[in-house]
């Protein structure tokens, strides 16, 4: 009898190690920059090895909604920025509900596929149009974003010191509008994108503002 119940209690270990061993990931991280196009990365470290089990990939997640699986530990947009996945696939990521969303990660286990807990969700906010993102000091920033039906309306928080050159990308860094500014030019007016993620590109020779923007 005493045999037996040891037997039951060194299982029972066994089982909650085995569980146990379905460990997270590591040091979820998101990043967003400008290098040779628009640059959108999200990554990752491996979980702490597991004894029981084999990892097999990775959940992507926009809050609670099951994006993708990958077997990669960094997921880009823009071909430039590294990762072994295809960048226009992963674009589509930027798009769920405005860019405004959590983002977390899960390791997948072959044990019948279960999933890790996760420990770390970042937000991803993006900026919608109309809403004034300003500059507080004197350096070169815009001020507003107003969108009509068929243009958009750029107001800068002061007057550019000298001529300066603004050019629109989508996400995936390619070029849609540049337009020419004159010394003194305080609101811009283009043509407006169509629905999506863009990049402003506001350049002089002295000072130079990326801003993301949404487009509804």
């Amino acid at each position: 009898m005493k045999k037996l119940l040891l037997a039951l209690i060194l299982n029972a270990i066994m089982a909650l190690t085995s569980w146990g061993q379905m460990n997270p990931i590591k040091n979820l991280n998101w990043w967003t920059g400008y290098d040779f196009g628009n640059c959108e990365i999200l990554s990752w470290n491996k979980p702490d090895s597991s004894l029981t089990d084999t990892l097999v990939g990775y959940n992507i997640y926009h809050d609670d909604s099951l994006f993708s699986f990958t077997t990669d530990t960094i997921q880009s947009c823009d071909v430039h920025c590294g990762g072994s996945n295809n960048p226009l696939s992963f674009c589509s990521f930027l798009y769920y509900n405005n860019g405004n969303y959590y983002i977390h990660v899960t390791a997948v286990y072959n044990h019948d596929s279960i999933q890790s807990i996760y420990t770390d969700s970042i937000y991803n906010n993006g900026i919608a149009i109309g809403i004034k993102d300003v500059n507080t000091n004197n350096d070169l920033g815009i001020s507003s974003i107003i969108q009509n039906n068929s243009s958009l309306t750029i107001g800068l928080n002061r007057p550019l010191d000298d001529n300066g050159l603004l050019i629109v990308s989508n996400c995936l860094g390619q070029e849609m509008d540049k337009i020419p500014l004159p010394k003194g030019q305080q609101e811009i007016i283009i043509n407006s994108p169509t629905a999506g993620f863009y990049f402003l590109n506001l350049k002089t020779n002295y000072e130079a503002v990326v801003r993301k923007i949404v487009v509804k």
